[in-house]
């Protein structure tokens, strides 16, 4: 689903718009994980990636996909270790 072909997200149900923000922040993922292989440990790559799994915890919590949101807590723990205690 692209979020550009549609002129007015208010239309869509709340399962497409979790589609449409997944699609979103799995790109965010793989460019920045790519990135993340040429320049290991750049800190604020990881907290980039760490904020885009967050919001995939988010968006399938609100639509309760209860093993998105697992797979995006565990993607958050391994992205940014430091997290689990925050």
């Amino acid at each position: 689903m692209n979020p550009n072909q549609f002129d007015d997200l208010s239309d869509l149900s709340m399962l497409e718009l979790f589609q449409v923000e997944a699609e979103t922040q799995a790109a965010l993922l793989t460019a920045g994980l790519l990135e993340l292989e040429r320049t290991p440990g750049a800190e604020a790559q990881l907290e980039r990636l760490m904020r885009a799994a967050h919001s995939l915890k988010g968006a399938a919590r609100i639509v309760n996909l209860h093993v998105a949101e697992r797979v995006a807590t565990r993607w958050r723990i391994v992205l940014w270790p430091r997290s689990v205690a925050l």
